[in-house]
């Protein structure tokens, strides 16, 4: 009886073993960690792409010298680039798997570069696989980028192109000139009534990536784009814009401010046709830089009054011109229509189909507060 105790005994432990999450074990340099994609229309083929995977490769450096003990090691990140042409993007990963003997791996997928020459038809065929790709990640960036995408991701640098371009806000905490979307997030827009998706624009510039603006849909058809300035009033209409300066002017003199934060609250009134309201309401809060006495005066409380009161009608002028081209364009990006949902869900099949024609024929209501905090530091 021991004896099969003991038989038993071994069994169990010997079926524990996998527990322990080592039987699939995969070295990291057997892999290839895929952290970029960029994707090209082909020249007479719209059944086609051109699909560019970036890596990182991790070359061992020299053993030994100042600061180092026998036996440690340390590693150089670069990258390369694999190029394929396939008709989807799960085709294009089995052809990139033949030219290399790493696996690829796509759950750290860091930025999706995609030409905006694209037709439409593409562009949804594509962004509806990589959707439901569900190796790729839930925090993938999406960009579009002017030119080639194989050009934004051949930049030559220490740090591989996607990688720059996810981690900007990470690092970077000002939000102005850029747009941030996410895979997931212009899939959510895309299928929420009322609402359009938008991506951020971005372009090679000798050795680093330059943020362009920003790319209006329509659906998944590329409509229109906002300049820089025009897509800091985005990021003001959707309370997103913080930590950037502005100039503004009193009479012939200019002075500066530097906005800490913004914060928006948007409402629409259903109403007749043609008299719908889009109202904003756009609060920031800002510390004066430069005055336009070049701190040879005092400020005195009225001024600091008569600064805000500028920089709120210029900054409502810039909103209103901007929501002005989102109406003639018929793309309703910062979501009046969904706050319409929020009110009243029992609109939503009128909104569905009335939206679109209503749109650009709102009024318009755009109120700008502006408060500034302090007079900045003299030291």
């Amino acid at each position: 009886m021991k004896g099969w105790r003991r038989i038993a005994l071994c069994f169990a432990v010997l079926a524990t073993l996998p527990l322990a999450g080592c039987w699939d074990y995969q070295r990291i340099n057997f892999r290839e960690q895929v952290i970029g994609v960029g994707i090209d229309p082909v020249e007479g083929r719209s059944d086609l792409y051109r699909f560019t995977f970036q890596s990182p490769v991790f070359t061992p450096a020299q053993r030994g010298g100042a600061g180092q003990t026998s036996g440690e090691a340390n590693s150089t990140a670069n990258y390369r680039n694999l190029s394929v042409v396939a008709a989807g993007f799960n085709e294009a990963v089995t052809r990139a798997q033949d030219q290399t003997d790493r696996a690829l791996f796509l759950g750290n997928l860091e930025t999706i570069v995609i030409n905006r020459r694209l037709t439409t038809a593409q562009i949804q065929t594509l962004l509806g696989e990589l959707v439901r790709t569900m190796q790729t990640g839930s925090t993938t960036v999406l960009v579009a980028s002017d030119g080639p995408a194989a050009e934004v991701l051949a930049i030559r640098r220490d740090t591989a192109p996607a990688e720059m371009i996810n981690r900007y806000d990470d690092v970077v905490k000002q939000v102005a000139h850029k747009t941030r979307s996410m895979l997931w997030e212009f899939w959510r827009d895309y299928l929420t009534e009322g609402q359009e998706p938008v991506i951020g624009m971005v372009c090679a510039e000798g050795d680093h990536v330059d943020f362009a603006g920003t790319l209006l849909f329509s659906g998944t058809r590329p409509v229109d784009e906002l300049g820089v300035d025009d897509t800091l009033a985005y990021q003001l209409l959707v309370g997103k814009a913080r930590r950037f300066t502005l100039r503004f002017t009193n009479g012939e003199h200019p002075f500066s401010l530097y906005f800490l934060r913004s914060h928006t609250r948007l409402q629409c009134d259903w109403r007749q046709p043609g008299q719908d309201l889009l109202s904003a309401h756009v609060k920031l809060q800002a510390i004066l830089i430069q005055d336009d006495q070049r701190w040879t005066h005092a400020i005195s409380r009225e001024q600091l009054r008569r600064y805000e009161e500028i920089a709120a009608q210029d900054l409502a002028r810039r909103l209103n011109r901007t929501l002005a081209q989102l109406q003639r364009d018929g793309v309703d990006v910062a979501g009046f229509g969904r706050r319409v949902l929020y009110a009243h869900p029992e609109l939503e099949h009128q909104l569905d189909q009335r939206w679109p024609d209503r749109f650009p024929r709102a009024q318009r209501d755009i109120r700008v507060e502006v408060h500034i905090l302090q007079k900045g530091r003299i030291v």
